[in-house]
């Protein structure tokens, strides 16, 4: 089992078992998330797809900030990560 991470009053914020076929418990109210190999046809999410939505709601809350301390009006702002597990490849001519 993954250790969890902790808050600063010291209460798990996530924990994890079994990998990608496994568990995690995030949050403080225990969402329990049913985790997934890539490419699967089971339910649940693979760790990829959480890393993706956890960046695009951080990347929104920052936006958001920015856009509260300029003033500037930004309506109702939507993001959408795309994560990857291989690396591009490039050919050159």
């Amino acid at each position: 089992m993954t250790e969890p991470v902790t808050t600063s009053d010291s209460r798990p914020i996530y924990t994890t078992s079994g990998g990608r076929s496994g568990q995690a418990f995030v949050g403080r109210d225990r969402l329990n998330v049913p985790l997934r190999p890539p490419q699967s046809r089971s339910e649940g999410a693979d760790p990829e797809e959480l890393f993706a939505a956890g960046y695009a709601s951080c990347f929104l809350s920052a936006l958001q900030s920015v856009a509260r301390r300029d003033g500037v009006t930004v309506g109702t702002p939507q993001a959408r990560a795309h994560v990857g597990l291989h690396a591009e490849t490039t050919t050159t001519t």
